[in-house]
């Protein structure tokens, strides 16, 4: 959700169906949905990659995409939201051998963005988009992975292993299952807030 230079309120709907990304943005002035072009490498257009929600920084959303595999491609991509033109942005240098995260602020008026990468230690250097150029602010020193989730106990009785972290929950591993005997029923239970609202806009369809 943005707002253009014509203080008209527009909300943008990306959905991606069957190898298939579609752009509408709605606009609260005329009431109504338009498909907004985006040309990408068919690679992209797959469930491999990932988007995150759109970051608002001087006139522009800003979105990484990130394929979910370890040393997977990660890029970026900004949106006009007043030429409605879609612009593919490198990354600055990340390492890219482990473990990455991604994350976009605006910080007055200036895009930051703060890089986690790595495996048994993550690595955070913190950049800013000025002109199109990255420019690095500032790094940070390297943080144990295992910090998160240490293990301080282990025992094991032939294919079994018990095993007890530090904040002190126990798990069992059992080495001797095939890959197709590793799934378990399980019960789950997720707890939100919400809100009561009547539908006043319909979403789009592709």
């Amino acid at each position: 959700m943005y707002t253009d230079t014509h203080d008209d309120l527009k909300v943008m709907y990306i959905r991606r169906r069957d190898a298939t990304l579609a752009v509408n943005v709605y606009s609260r002035s005329d009431e109504s949905w338009r498909n907004i072009p985006l040309t990408l490498h068919a690679d992209y257009l797959t469930t491999r990659f990932c988007w995150s929600s759109g970051t608002l920084c001087c006139g522009k959303l800003y979105f990484t995409v990130n394929e979910t595999v370890v040393g997977g491609i990660h890029f970026m991509i900004s949106f006009d939201v007043n030429t409605e033109e879609f612009v593919l942005i490198d990354l600055p240098p990340i390492p890219n051998h482990g473990i990455v995260f991604i994350s976009l602020v605006d910080a007055q008026d200036e895009l930051v963005m703060f890089a986690a990468s790595g495996h048994r230690a993550m690595k955070i250097d913190m950049w800013t988009l000025i002109e199109g150029t990255w420019r690095q602010l500032n790094s940070f020193p390297e943080i144990q992975l295992d910090l998160w989730c240490s293990i301080t106990h282990y025992v094991t009785n032939g294919m079994k292993w018990f095993v007890m972290a530090k904040f002190v929950k126990i798990f069992e591993f059992d080495t001797g299952l095939m890959w197709f005997d590793r799934f378990y029923p399980v019960t789950s239970f997720q707890c939100e807030n919400g809100a009561l609202f009547t539908e006043t806009l319909v979403s789009p369809s592709i």
